[in-house]
């Protein structure tokens, strides 16, 4: 697994994949940045990467021009993962947040903080078993986390039905063996 383009292209991560994670391949992960440029310039993007696993899809965020990337996961040993990731990369402190949390929980934490600031890019990559997107999508929705303009992506299982938020369009999706994509942009106020 390695970063595919940007200040940090070519870099691999090191050390075992945690337990439980499923981290996007890099040709996924390619594709993804690639139908991404098509809507958003990550220039300076304030990104959220919910269930994040390994990382890997805020990193090569922060690689492509992003200014923060927020990174939280659930599980512990993802976390100690990421932060010997950013580690490695030699990520200045100042470009990124790890967080231990549920996504949900972590959304109305993160919400009810004073100096909250919505972000330009949301990324959501659950345990497909979970069929949660549509809840942590209502949630971003209710708290206001996304800005006008913002993007969110969401990968998830076949299996999973996702609404289109109220205020949101939904501007393409991709699909693979057991998994769909799915790119949604806040309406403009």
């Amino acid at each position: 697994m390695r970063i595919i383009s940007g200040d940090l292209r070519g870099r691999k991560f090191s050390g075992a994949i945690p337990n439980g994670t499923r981290p996007t391949a890099d040709n996924v992960r390619e594709t993804i940045f690639n139908v991404l440029a098509n809507y958003f310039d990550l220039q300076g993007a304030l990104v959220l990467d919910l269930c994040a696993g390994t990382g890997a899809f805020g990193f090569e965020a922060l690689s492509r021009g992003a200014e923060h990337i927020t990174l939280v996961d659930k599980n512990r040993k993802a976390t100690e993962y990421i932060a010997k990731a950013a580690e490695n990369f030699k990520i200045d402190d100042e470009q990124i947040s790890i967080k231990t949390a549920d996504a949900v929980t972590f959304l109305k934490r993160y919400a009810a903080q004073q100096d909250a600031e919505q972000f330009d890019l949301i990324f959501t990559d659950p345990p497909y078993n979970l069929k949660i997107v549509n809840q942590i999508n209502a949630s971003i929705v209710e708290l206001d986390l996304l800005k006008p303009g913002g993007i969110m992506i969401a990968e998830h299982g076949f299996d999973e039905a996702v609404d289109i938020p109220k205020g949101w369009t939904k501007l393409t999706e991709k699909t693979w063996p057991g998994k769909k994509l799915e790119v949604f942009e806040k309406d403009e106020a």
